[in-house]
């Protein structure tokens, strides 16, 4: 290239350059904008009269200038000061009336006595140029949720259980699987939650176990009474053992429960293992379509109030992912006894439990099995504790925190009839908030074969 050629070619390289610099000059002179707004983006509350208050959702509908709590706190719930957290994407005065009249806030606190007559939260700017006004409605029950009225839909509904040694239930979307464990087979019924009085023979199997979990419509984890685990696939009607091993020196001590892990062919099996004394919890995934073990885990030691000998289990879903919850009123390690507490997981490694779950102190221990049932709508458990010489208690919370016991002859009598029996009964719950039991055992230790329904009182039409 010839230098008459090259010197034009700097100039357009220069000119470019210069261009560019200037252009991220102004760039970098620019400002961000500043966005106004008085929309509330979200609201908390706390008390310390009421501490369900902490755990309430408040959504917001700014077309008609309303927050409120959907799901309702518990009946005749009252509180006067509260800790209100107001949050707003820029900086403004936040005024809250009651009543019509301002109240200021104190320290860390608002006073909101007489809420019931009208909140109103009023946000303005710093230029008091933009407000917006929110009126606060908190809901409560209108009435006592545990105001429960029972049906017995019949006192032979259950498959007939002579020589059944235990009963066990397990659910799968709409479909319940009761396992009737002999001492020498396993026979399992299914029916449709709707109708809990409709049983046929699913599935039966030649090995004595103890317990079932559902992993979908077709397979059944069944737990032998050494703690060994099989999987039952009723398709081709046969039972499949599945060959854990953890090391030398480690064996299973307790089967907690089983999911199926959203959008997969494979379930999660978290368990307890023991070694050298030692108690662990550990996690295995199940491949369905194959029934064999991709992968097995170990995790940390398990906590001494670890409820893994006297215990019930549930899969529940939250934020479309499930996990599982369990429940036991003693644990073996124990042996003082121990208060109710629930535990959570999403992987068999690492379990949770909640917050301030020693506030369920009174709740005395058992060793016998309790019964969990989780209503998801309300987001409400209750635990039915069986005493020896005294048949059911039931309990209540709305966090799984807070338990509060229930009156027995509302909630668990019908007629004269005490509802369940003394022990091993079972229980599950339908979309509209009915709770169905099905029959333990009586005082004689036979097998109740009858079902029952019980509706919140809330819920039925005046």
């Amino acid at each position: 290239m010839k230098i008459k050629e090259i010197i034009p070619l700097l100039l357009i390289v220069s000119f470019l350059v210069s261009m560019l610099a200037s252009c991220g000059g102004n760039r970098g002179k620019e400002k961000t904008p500043t966005v106004q707004t008085v929309q509330v983006l979200s609201l908390k509350m706390s008390s310390k009269e009421l501490s369900e208050l902490s755990h309430t959702f408040f959504s917001i509908d700014h077309r008609k200038g309303i927050i409120f709590n959907a799901t309702p706190l518990p009946y005749l719930s009252h509180f006067k000061k509260v800790k209100l957290e107001v949050n707003t994407l820029s900086t403004n005065e936040v005024k809250v009336f009651v009543d019509g009249q301002e109240r200021k806030q104190k320290a860390d606190s608002v006073n909101l006595e007489g809420w019931e007559k009208g909140v109103r939260i009023e946000i303005q700017n710093k230029e008091k140029s933009m407000n917006k006004s929110y009126k606060l409605v908190i809901k409560r029950y209108q009435f006592d949720p545990l105001l429960f009225t029972w049906k017995n839909l019949g006192k032979e509904l259950l498959p007939e259980s002579s020589g059944v040694e235990n009963r066990s239930l397990a659910e799968s979307g709409d479909d319940l699987f009761l396992a009737y464990h002999y001492s020498d087979k396993t026979s399992i019924y299914k029916a449709h939650k709707q109708a809990p009085t409709a049983w046929t023979l699913w599935g039966s199997t030649p090995i004595k176990t103890k317990r079932c979990f559902a992993l979908n419509a077709d397979k059944i984890l069944l737990v032998g009474v050494d703690n060994k685990l099989f999987l039952y696939d009723a398709k081709v009607a046969q039972t499949k053992p599945l060959s854990l091993s953890f090391g030398d020196g480690v064996k299973i001590e307790q089967a907690m429960g089983a999911f199926l892990l959203p959008g997969t062919s494979q379930a999660m099996l978290c368990l307890v293992v023991s070694k050298s004394g030692t108690h662990k919890f550990a996690n295995a995934l199940l491949e369905l379509s194959s029934g064999t073990l991709v992968s097995q885990k170990l995790g940390y030691d398990i906590l001494a109030r670890f409820p893994y000998k006297f215990f019930d289990s549930k899969v529940i879903v939250e934020a479309n992912y499930p996990k599982l919850i369990a429940i036991g009123g003693r644990t073996e390690l124990n042996k003082s006894g121990l208060s109710v507490s629930l535990w959570s997981t999403t992987t068999g490694m690492d379990w949770l439990t909640a917050k301030g779950s020693q506030q369920s102190a009174f709740i005395p221990h058992t060793d016998c099995v309790p019964t969990l049932v989780y209503e998801k709508i309300l987001k409400r458990y209750y635990l039915y504790l069986p005493l020896p010489q005294d048949g059911y208690h039931v309990y209540y919370s709305d966090n799984g925190t807070d338990w509060k016991e229930g009156d027995r002859k509302i909630m668990l009598h019908l007629e004269g009839e005490e509802i369940g029996g003394v022990k091993d009964m079972l229980g599950y719950t339908l979309n509209e908030h009915s709770v169905v039991l099905l029959g333990g055992k009586d005082t004689s230790g036979n097998w109740l074969r009858s079902v029952w329904m019980g509706k919140p009182k809330i819920y039925e039409e005046n």
